[in-house]
């Protein structure tokens, strides 16, 4: 029982180091995005479903891109070299939507490109959530200027309510 126990370990590591399942990759490039991307997390953290990341090494699109299931609707995020590539795969994203309802967005050098092309978002809804998403992403997670800031004067306090030409000054009345 000990032998067996052996003995198949032995060969259970024999067999994957022949295959290279060390790190659980068969391409290169998989390995390397172990940590979570920001905008996954905050797709998830909003209660989107986010479906298992596939590592596309060379798609229609662009170089080094992941394809995720949001809500059903196919995300690619891709990265790119310069802002210029990212036009260019921005360009190629908008080829692959096709007649699908689709969005493809830049954020510097990141790429996102969403496709219903299974029609599982009709009203556009969930297309809007994921790109409304990818933009927040990159934003730095501060307070808003009139929750950071104190106001002391009463006509900044009228300006950043948005009420400042509404409300008459006192001795303007």
């Amino acid at each position: 029982s000990m032998l067996v126990k052996t003995s198949f370990l032995l060969v259970a590591l024999t067999v994957c180091a022949g295959l290279g399942c060390e790190d659980g990759t068969d391409e290169p490039g998989q390995a390397e995005q172990k940590a979570v991307d920001p905008i996954v997390s905050r797709w998830k953290v909003a209660g989107l479903s986010v479906g298992a990341s596939v590592t596309l090494n060379k798609s229609k699109v662009g170089q080094s891109c992941t394809r995720y299931d949001v809500q059903g609707v196919t995300s690619l995020l891709c990265d790119f070299e310069d802002p210029q590539s990212a036009e260019a795969g921005r360009e190629r994203g908008l080829a692959w939507i096709g007649d699908a309802t689709g969005a493809a967005l830049l954020d510097h050098n990141r790429l996102l490109v969403v496709s219903d092309r299974d029609g599982v978002d009709p009203n556009g809804k969930a297309i809007n959530q994921i790109t409304k998403l990818f933009l927040k992403a990159e934003a730095p997670a501060e307070a808003p200027a009139s929750v950071a800031k104190p106001v002391d004067e009463p006509a900044e306090r009228e300006q950043s309510a948005g009420l400042g030409s509404l409300i008459p000054k006192v001795g303007e009345e």
